[in-house]
């Protein structure tokens, strides 16, 4: 009998230690009530063989085993056992849950059975009787609407000359945290903006989050007030504790703005730049004017304000432009009338690609003088033909008196291109005809037309021719009437 028995125990040994060997142990301090590796109450063991607990179940063991890229670590509680005779174990671990609170469980557990033995874990209600593998794993978030008993029971039934192994364990995380999370509500964090004397000048901010979460504060910009301090802390963890952050501000003495900016933006139809932006300041309530500016390879198509006055908020304004052929061209006729509008010298024709810049000029004309300036005397071409009139105003005779030289008509025909990119822009003189289409090229100086080759009126030939006619009729009249009386008186 007492051979029989030694050699249940040399098999037992055997048996442990070859469970060692695959699962070694590292002891773990673990203490609090949620870790599932120790603190298990046993309800239930026997033993034929009085093999004492100790020696079949083990608390906080570690252990750890490899998985190709690394290894896996866990804490456990355990039973390992070899034929210890008809035997029964049942142990219970309670995990005391707080109403409101969010708990996310990962726990490790496995079993091992032979012959008619049986194993089981129980998690509140949730049995296993078998596992995928001896490191299996078991997830579950639970929020109690009361205060709970969260219950695990591992179990076994083992009959003579049968092998049981069960374990409830976790992973042995950096962060400690034995296979549970716990997800509180935390109390708010409250940031109020208030004056030097406490008075609300914006409204609060709450922050709401689980404790342990991170939270952080921001002053604010508020209008008229900058700030002058901060009671509190800005930045920090949720906590089971309402915390308060408290901004302070000062008034600050608004200065009255006295000039206002405009910006004006070139872009294209996509809104893409196409020239660098134009800045315009000046004093509040006082006009400006947009400039729409000459781009190479683009027309302007539409301007969202030419002009408007100055105020005390930044404007922008934007002028589109399309994109053009850089062989297409337009051109700008350039007319000079009199207040009447009759046309008093021949027209000018300038000639430049689309989007190019043009500059007219006035001319010089004998007896008139230029009135003013028109406000397109400088543009760009654009696919449509454009009209640039200058008016003129008849001198008077004083005026003519100071200014006794005779003026070149033509004076300014060779450097009225009107030309602001690189290339030429072609100036041509038109007549003045109707339909203001027809061009002609300026007559050459030196020739005559055929009907002024007799001289004008008030010309000192024809003053001679009359003066002999008079003297020849007057002659030949008192000749005429003195033959006459001469008859008479015969």
């Amino acid at each position: 009998m007492k051979s029989k028995k030694y050699q249940w125990g040399a098999a037992i040994l055997v048996t442990f230690i070859a469970v060692l060997l695959l699962f070694p142990a590292d002891s773990l301090a673990a203490s609090d009530d949620f870790d599932v590796a120790k603190g298990w109450g046993v309800e239930e063991y026997t033993s034929d063989l009085n093999i004492p607990l100790d020696k079949v179940f083990i608390e906080d063991s570690g252990a750890k085993r490899d998985i190709g890229n690394g290894e896996e670590k866990i804490n456990r509680a355990f039973l390992n056992f070899a034929n210890i005779g008809n035997s029964k174990f049942r142990a219970v671990k309670t995990l005391p849950l707080k109403h409101g609170v969010t708990y996310k469980f990962k726990w490790r557990f496995g079993m091992v059975t032979t012959g008619k033995a049986t194993a089981a874990v129980d998690f509140n209600g949730k049995t296993f009787t078998s596992s995928k593998e001896p490191w299996d794993v078991y997830e579950y978030t639970i929020t109690p609407t009361a205060d709970m008993d969260y219950k695990i029971t591992m179990s076994f039934v083992a009959p003579k000359v049968t092998n049981v192994f069960l374990m409830v364990g976790y992973d042995i995380d950096p962060d400690g945290s034995k296979g549970i999370k716990v997800i509180k509500k935390g109390k708010p964090v409250t940031a109020h903006y208030v004056n030097e004397d406490n008075q609300k000048i914006a409204d609060s901010e709450v922050i709401e989050g689980n404790v342990g979460e991170d939270y952080t504060c921001m002053a604010r910009a508020i209008p008229n007030y900058k700030l002058k301090e901060v009671v509190g802390k800005e930045k920090g963890k949720i906590t089971e504790t309402a915390q308060i952050v408290r901004y302070v501000y000062e008034p600050v003495k608004e200065e009255k703005k006295t000039t206002g900016k405009v910006t004006i933006k070139y872009v294209d139809e996509q809104g893409k730049q196409v020239a660098a932006d134009k800045i315009l300041t000046g004093k509040i309530n006082t006009a400006f004017q947009a400039e729409i500016k000459a781009v190479p390879g683009y027309i302007a198509t539409h301007i969202s304000s030419s002009m408007g006055i100055f105020q005390t908020e930044d404007q922008i304004i934007k002028v589109v432009y399309k994109a053009v052929k850089p062989t297409e061209n337009s051109n700008v006729i350039v007319k000079f009338l009199d207040k009447q509008g009759k046309e008093i010298a021949v027209p000018v024709i300038l000639t430049g690609k689309l989007g190019a810049e043009y500059k007219a000029q006035p001319k010089e004309l004998k007896g008139y003088r230029v009135t003013g300036i028109p406000k397109n005397q400088t543009g760009i071409f654009t696919k449509d033909t454009q009209s640039v009139i200058y008016q003129y105003e008849k001198e008077s005779k004083k005026d003519n008196e100071k200014d006794p030289k005779k003026p070149d008509p033509d004076k300014h025909e060779s450097n009225g291109n009107g030309q602001s990119g690189k290339k030429p822009i072609k100036r041509t003189d038109i007549s003045t005809n109707t339909t203001g289409d027809a061009k002609q090229p300026a007559k050459k100086p030196g020739k005559q037309d055929s009907s002024h080759l007799l001289p004008s009126t008030g010309d000192s030939t024809w003053d001679l021719f009359l003066f002999i006619g008079l003297v020849l009729m007057g002659t030949g009249l008192i000749t005429w009437k003195k033959k006459i009386r001469d008859e008479k008186g015969e």
